[in-house]
């Protein structure tokens, strides 16, 4: 905290904290058989307050704050169905909001006694997801490591949520001169996204390893759909202990900014 006083007239508090809370879970059903879960919980916290003598009878203060954080919460199941063949599940849960406050205070010493006037303005948006994945790992054989599998998230999206409240005393007229209490809220938009992929990891030699895939994507969000075929491919040539050269190529897709 932060505390200035200039002859008595203007005094100031500001501060910052955070907390993060967060804890796993395994439970083994089997050899074959194994759950995980994960939670994990963090939010950020700034605030400032300013407070003004601007005449004998009355006090003026100003206040911001802002909070944000985030919210997971996951589940993984993954099973040995053979001696070549290994599998994933998992589902999980996000949620990201942030909140910016300022808020106006005046306190108007009258002979009837204190009369306050408050002015608010609130702002907050976040984001939220659910999403399931499925992937399979298989190894034919030593050489080739295959992996496959599909991934589902439907998300959420706040933009913004402003709110706004007066209440203001007017001390000449000694009345309520105007009262305000009204909210203005974004329309959420929901989104899906899906998508397939496989891949296989291949040791062609001792010198030579390529891996390469298939990823199909697509995006729905309102009236627009939007798929891709993502194609990628790298590999290694090991020229010595000591020396290796590499290349590769990736085409891939961002639906969000």
């Amino acid at each position: 905290k932060l505390a200035v006083d200039e002859n008595g007239k203007t005094k100031m508090s500001a501060g910052y904290y955070f907390y993060d809370l967060n804890g796993k879970l395994t439970h083994k059903f089997s050899d074959k058989s194994r759950l995980y879960g994960s939670f994990y919980y963090g939010s950020d916290y700034v605030y400032g307050k300013v407070r003004t003598l601007t005449s004998l009878q009355e006090d003026q203060y100003l206040g911001f704050d802002n909070k944000w954080g985030n919210l997971v919460g996951a589940l993984r199941w993954n099973y040995v169905i053979g001696p070549k063949l290994f599998m994933n599940v998992m589902g999980s849960y996000t949620q990201y909001d942030n909140r910016i406050i300022g808020n106006i205070e005046k306190v108007a010493y009258l002979s009837s006694g204190e009369q306050l006037s408050t002015m608010e303005g609130d702002y907050s948006s976040g984001i939220k997801d659910v999403a399931a994945r499925v992937d399979f790992d298989y190894a034919p054989d030593p050489n080739h490591s295959i992996k496959f599998g599909t991934h589902f998230t439907r998300h959420w999206f706040q933009p913004e949520v402003v709110s706004a409240k007066i209440d203001y005393y007017d001390q000449i007229q000694m009345n309520e001169a105007w009262q305000m209490d009204t909210s203005m809220q974004g329309a959420v938009v929901p989104a899906n996204e899906l998508s397939l992929f496989v891949e296989d990891d291949w040791s062609v030699s001792e010198i030579l390893k390529v891996n390469y895939g298939l990823h199909f994507g697509a995006y729905k969000v309102q009236n627009s759909f939007y798929p891709s075929l993502q194609p990628r491919v790298s590999g290694r040539i090991l020229l010595s202990d000591n020396l290796s050269f590499k290349a590769g190529y990736a085409y891939m897709s961002q639906y969000m900014h």
